[in-house]
């Protein structure tokens, strides 16, 4: 056979072979779960001594961190320990049925805010409590994380240190309560610069919330207030570098 004629026949035999089947490409590994928030229950119910508990409280699932296991912890151990000092015991009841009556430790409540967004977590529960007298009263529970760290988020971490922030927060939620409910309901005309009047509030993705339980600037009657603040009406003193610096969007690559 002549060899041009061998190479031709050898380059269609090889054009009309089967081709070798693709290795198939390797599975993509599962996209990780997003960290949610699910409710736990705290119940307890002992007839006997007047004592019931039915209280929801926020759970960060799908998130294994130490830090987030010890922000769960955090919250279920506050709650558990208020529970507990809520209890009346034997020693309290004094047989007398209508004195017994007076000794009573209820409490229902569960998450009245809730946020999760990277790194920060916030939320505050709200409790309905009755522990005898005229009526019950509403304790509000804040609880506010840096997700990293499992440290607590505090109010003063979230302005730049040496400006008057306080003086800026009395002055807009004192602007924002009377436009809202009017003079003359508050025990005093404004909001003291005082931490303690700061001290239940929640994060959310664009706003600062203040909560003020019943008691807290007025009489029971008044009820709970509420004023929530755009991150914008604080921008002179707020910290871009801390808690409300960081639910703000990257630029990619950074």
């Amino acid at each position: 056979m002549r060899p041009l004629l061998l190479v031709l026949l050898v380059l269609f035999a090889a054009a009309c072979a089967s081709p070798e089947p693709e290795a198939p490409p390797a599975s993509a590994p599962a996209p990780r779960a997003e960290p949610a928030l699910a409710t736990d229950s705290l119940l307890r119910a002992e007839p006997e001594v007047h004592y019931r508990i039915a209280i929801g409280f926020p759970r960060i699932e799908g998130d294994d961190r130490p830090a987030v296991r010890r922000v769960n912890a955090a919250i279920r151990d506050s709650l558990t320990a208020f529970a507990d000092g809520l209890r009346p015991t034997a020693a309290d009841f004094s047989g007398d049925p209508e004195m017994d009556r007076m000794f009573v430790g209820e409490a229902e409540g569960g998450p009245a805010k809730a946020f999760l967004s990277g790194r920060v977590f916030s939320s505050r529960v709200d409790i309905y409590t009755y522990t005898g007298g005229a009526h019950g009263n509403l304790i509000a529970y804040p609880f506010s994380y840096d997700l990293a760290t499992g440290e607590p988020i505090r109010l003063g971490d979230l302005f730049l240190g040496g400006t008057a922030y306080l003086d800026t927060l009395a002055a807009r939620v004192t602007e924002r309560l009377v436009a809202d409910r009017g003079t003359g309901w508050m025990f005093e005309d404004e909001i003291p610069p005082d931490p303690a009047y700061f001290s239940v509030f929640t994060l959310g993705a664009d706003s600062l919330t203040i909560f003020f339980p019943p008691y807290a600037i007025a009489a029971y009657a008044a009820g709970p207030s509420e004023v929530s603040l755009p991150y914008a009406a604080l921008r002179n003193v707020i910290d871009e570098g801390g808690p409300v610096g960081w639910l703000r969007p990257r630029p990619a690559g950074s």
